[in-house]
């Protein structure tokens, strides 16, 4: 898997729990099963995080080289996101 191992149990099992959200799938779902995350998909699902949009193309541009995510890079945007929501400001608006 490349990209961000989450810490604990608790961690893995919640970002698991966000993946289904975010594929639209029911949750519980073996997270192995959709092995890419759409863009489109990512985009509206990073948008209620509420983090700057500067933010979310910066996370997108350090999580994944592609037009899609796969599960380990999903996990380095939700790491991201989390390390902004509690003040710790990893990355730069950018542009």
């Amino acid at each position: 898997m490349d990209g961000y191992v989450p810490q604990s149990p608790a961690e893995k099992q919640y970002f698991d729990f966000l993946w289904d959200v975010a594929n639209n799938r029911p949750p519980g779902s073996d997270p192995t099963g959709s092995s890419e995350l759409s863009g489109a998909m990512a985009v509206q699902f990073f948008q209620r995080s509420s983090i700057d949009r500067g933010f979310l193309k910066q996370i997108w541009s350090l999580s994944t080289p592609s037009a899609t995510m796969s599960l380990g890079q999903f996990y380095t945007a939700l790491r991201f996101i989390t390390m902004i929501q509690n003040g710790e400001i990893p990355i730069s608006k950018g542009i």
